[in-house]
């Protein structure tokens, strides 16, 4: 009911009598009421019912990889950290990832990067309205490098997957792992 009116008891001179205390005036016009509208009389458990049933309901998944299920980094390959799997409508979707160097020297890293795409093991070459990406060039990665990615506006007549695909890229022995979580949120 976004469109409806608010029309306070001063704008119901007549519609409940005195002794219905329990009961309200309600114009269901999704327009809005004008001085013609039929008001209905619905008791407080009926206008309950009313309003719950027009309020939109939202539903939210997730995959959250903890720590203690990090996923071991190969040089340069692109490694499916986690997915969500969305249905049709609307969502707003976000991710980051938790990069640990397990062993080897963190002045070796080069590159750390993390995006969110409808494609398997995938970082996108160009920007677009169904991706997001974060690459940076870490100083020093062995305290850790957390990405996070812009949250990702997706609208979708089908089912759909939307993966957090990562992928880093030293220049001598070091061993990584990375962990972290995919969310959507739908209305």
């Amino acid at each position: 009911m976004s469109d409806a009116k608010i029309i306070t008891l001063a704008d119901l001179p007549t519609a409940i009598p005195a002794a219905g205390t329990d009961t309200f005036a309600v114009c269901q016009s999704l327009t809005g009421c004008g001085p013609e509208d039929n008001l209905v009389q619905m008791s407080l458990a009926q206008l309950a019912d009313f309003v719950i049933s027009e309020v939109p309901s939202y539903r939210y998944v997730s995959q959250i990889i903890p720590s203690t299920q990090q996923v071991p980094l190969v040089n340069g390959t692109v490694v499916q950290l986690a997915s969500i799997a969305l249905t049709p409508g609307e969502w707003l979707i976000s991710a980051e990832v938790w990069f640990k160097l397990l062993s080897g020297n963190a002045a070796n890293v080069q590159q750390l990067g993390a995006a969110l795409t409808d494609q398997v093991n995938a970082l996108p070459t160009e920007p677009a309205d169904n991706v997001a990406m974060t690459v940076t060039a870490p100083a020093n990665v062995g305290v850790g490098t957390i990405l996070p990615l812009t949250s990702l506006y997706v609208n979708t007549d089908v089912d759909i997957n939307y993966y957090l695909n990562v992928q880093s890229n030293w220049t001598s022995n070091i061993s990584m792992a990375a962990y972290g979580k995919i969310v959507g949120l739908n209305r």
